[in-house]
């Protein structure tokens, strides 16, 4: 059997990745961690664990979660009452009888269209997510039926942030950390944006993987942009740290609660797809997770149904947030998926 070191080595080299890292869940535990080339390629800092990656999409079922916990403890939270008690002041637009709701918005059945949010200055603040929704700009005419159809929308994350801000009367960045990167023992992860020029390797630099070939070494920027929707996409994270997620909530389903999250709650995610995606690209089967993708980041997390086993890949290496031809790096990501998937002896 082929050894990682070799597949990687054997296949690097054909596809744009500047650094990555890889770490793989296993019956509870993060069994095998893996690095690979810079997290500064001008400064030739090496990625190590414990090096930061923007988690991007993946911080989506990160963020379910702490809503599903929510759900279950606070009536304004509730998963299936209309939006409305949860933000009385957000005008949004339905011209539809189904309302608009923290399940709906989870599971991208919303009717909200758009899917790009904006980049803000990493050195200023970030904006709340009720100036978010409140802004003029901000898409919220309801466009479908509630319920009717799944239309990915990243904005529909942005509202279920501002639900959430408004009923713990908190920072969103701190509710996260108290309902689930503490239960769950992600020690390095934070909602917080990185706000200050990094030289010493601790954060992968987002680069353009458009530009590989053209031995570009500049990172799209330093410090990294950051995301006003936290919830969408403004997770800083290792794989090890996400594996520990992943193992959590494999945890969960077993029957065995991990911090406020019960293993109903837990099968109910995994069931209705609400933060999570089920058989997560090709010959994926029988699993759940996510992608990810912001400027200069691709990663994709994916656990087990069947078997408590999972990976998460992390690379700061992905193309411009507008571009929209075919992600080179992503298919490097899949196949080492499959590769990893295939070697654990879990994939159907």
């Amino acid at each position: 059997m082929m050894l990682l070191d070799d597949w990687v080595r054997s296949k690097i080299g054909k596809y744009p990745i500047h650094g990555l890292s890889l770490a793989v869940a296993d019956r509870g535990e993060v069994s095998r961690v893996y690095t690979y080339g810079f997290s500064d390629v001008r400064r030739r800092r090496g990625v190590t664990p414990s090096t930061l990656f923007q988690a991007a999409s993946i911080s989506k079922p990160v963020a379910a979660t702490a809503a599903m916990i929510g759900g279950a403890q606070r009536r304004e939270l509730a998963l299936d009452a209309p939006i409305a008690r949860a933000l009385p002041d957000w005008r949004v637009c339905n011209p539809f009888d189904e309302p608009v709701t923290l399940r709906r918005l989870m599971a991208h059945t919303s009717g909200m269209v758009g899917d790009r949010y904006g980049t803000d200055d990493p050195n200023r603040p970030l904006p709340s997510a009720a100036a978010q929704i409140g802004d003029p700009c901000f898409p919220s005419t309801i466009v479908r039926e509630p319920g009717s159809a799944y239309v990915y929308s990243p904005h529909g994350y942005a509202v279920l942030q501002a639900a959430m801000e408004r009923s713990y009367a908190e920072p969103f960045a701190r509710t996260m950390r108290r309902l689930v990167l503490e239960p769950f023992g992600m020690a390095s992860s934070t909602f917080e944006p990185v706000s200050a020029e990094v030289a010493d390797g601790s954060v992968a630099l987002p680069y353009d993987s458009e530009a590989f070939d053209r031995g570009e070494q500049r990172p799209i920027s330093n410090p990294p942009p950051a995301y006003r929707a936290l919830a969408s996409g403004g997770l800083w994270t290792t794989p090890s740290d996400l594996a520990r997620f992943l193992s959590g909530f494999q945890t969960a389903l077993s029957g065995s609660p991990i911090g406020d999250l019960t293993p109903e709650l837990a099968a109910e995610m995994v069931g209705c797809e609400l933060g999570f995606t089920a058989n997560v690209g090709r010959g994926f089967r029988r699993c759940f997770g996510h992608t990810g993708h912001n400027a200069g980041y691709l990663s994709l997390m994916l656990g087990s149904v069947d078997c408590r086993k999972g990976v998460v890949i992390m690379t700061n290496s992905g193309p411009p947030m507008e571009f929209s031809g075919e992600y080179r790096a992503f298919h490097f990501i899949n196949e080492l998926a499959e590769f990893l998937i295939e070697q654990a002896g879990w994939a159907e």
